[in-house]
């Protein structure tokens, strides 16, 4: 009940820290980056273009923050587990597996994260055509943790969470680049995104962890442990969402070698974003 109110207190304080966050850093460079000198006078109004485009790069800014900080807390959570480098360690001496305290705060600042972004998708961020299936992706991955969580599958928790937060640096650090032109740098670490996305999502996530919680989970237990087709079911659903944002991610990557522009095609013709 303790860790329960502890993750709820937290995903309601997260909007307000965004809130502030925002009002005091992120418009605040956003706008230095992107607004040119001639329209900085006071009372200056912006055109709606690129007031539209602050305020994606504000929420931009955020994410990066957190998955940075979701990242560092996961590196710190694993780099010294066997369990990192061999999945069949995934398991050893389940269901009486020892969960530190790095791993309890990662898990509790991750999900906290995903309630409250659910909330911020649906009334704060910029619509995307794509809005359902990130909701959905959400949903799925705060089933996820509070399951693994639970059922103490943590190991691989952290390990998925680690994975998907990499590509989640990529891709907000490529979009901020876009935002304030930094053209060959966006490029690079757009291309990072890309090789990245492809080596952890679509290949070492499928050949690491979903085999692992599909065939080496009953080879080291010798039985299916509870709720095993729901968590696998669940993990395969997530991984046809990686597959979706693949297709669209290699029409970005299309249009920038026929083109040589980069833009979200989730949002429209205007749009100048590398998103996933």
């Amino acid at each position: 009940l303790r860790e329960a109110t502890t993750v709820l207190g937290l995903a309601a304080s997260l909007p307000v820290v965004r809130w502030v966050v925002d009002a005091c850093t992120f418009k605040h460079l956003a706008r230095w980056a992107l607004v040119p000198a001639t329209l900085r006078k006071p009372g200056q109004r912006l055109p709606d273009k690129l007031q539209h485009r602050i305020t994606k790069m504000t929420e931009s800014l955020w994410k990066l923050l957190c998955y940075s900080t979701f990242t560092a807390m996961g590196v710190y959570a694993t780099y010294n587990q066997p369990w990192l480098y061999d999945t069949r360690q995934l398991w050893a001496d389940w269901p009486n597996q020892t969960m530190t305290h790095a791993m309890r705060v990662l898990y509790a600042c991750e999900l906290a994260y995903y309630l409250a972004t659910i909330l911020m998708l649906a009334l704060w961020e910029v619509p995307r055509k794509d809005s359902h299936v990130m909701m959905a992706h959400h949903f799925a991955t705060v089933v996820l943790i509070t399951f693994s969580y639970k059922y103490n599958y943590t190991r691989v928790g952290c390990v998925i969470m680690l994975l998907h937060d990499i590509n989640d640096v990529l891709m907000e650090t490529a979009k901020s680049l876009n935002y304030v032109k930094m053209e060959a740098a966006a490029t690079s670490v757009f291309a990072a995104f890309v090789v990245s996305w492809a080596a952890l999502r679509i290949c070492a996530f499928p050949a690491c962890i979903i085999r692992s919680t599909l065939v080496e989970v009953t080879q080291v237990l010798g039985y299916q442990p509870p709720h095993y087709k729901l968590m696998n079911g669940l993990l395969l659903g997530l991984y046809a969402i990686h597959l979706y944002w693949f297709a669209l991610i290699m029409r970005i990557v299309w249009l920038k070698l026929s083109t040589g522009q980069t833009r979200d095609i989730r949002e429209g013709e205007d749009s100048e974003e590398d998103d996933d």
